[in-house]
C-alpha cells in the first residue's frame, strides 16, 4: 500500500512547527513528509513545479491522487 506524501515548506517556521505536530501524531508512520526546500526534485516526479508548491499546499494521497489547498489539508 502506498503512503500519503505531504509536500511542505521546511523553510517556513510556522509550517515546520505545524508539520512537526502532525509528524508527532503519525504514530503508524503512514505519511511521508517531503520538505520541498531540501528535496525540490521530488516534486518533478509528480508534475508539480517548485513555484506552484510554494503557492499551494500539495498532498499525494495513498491512492495516487494529487490534492491541493484545503482539499489536501483535509
Amino acid at each position: 500500500m502506498r503512503k500519503t506524501i505531504v509536500f511542505y515548506d521546511g523553510g517556513c517556521p510556522l509550517c515546520s512547527k505545524e508539520i512537526k505536530h502532525y509528524q508527532g501524531i503519525d504514530k503508524q508512520q503512514s505519511v511521508v513528509w517531503k520538505d520541498i526546500t531540501t528535496e525540490p526534485s521530488e516534486l518533478k516526479k509528480y508534475g508539480v513545479t517548485y513555484e506552484r508548491a510554494m503557492q499551494v499546499f500539495h498532498v499525494l494521497s495513498n491512492d495516487g491522487v494529487m490534492k491541493t489547498g484545503a482539499e489536501a489539508f483535509v
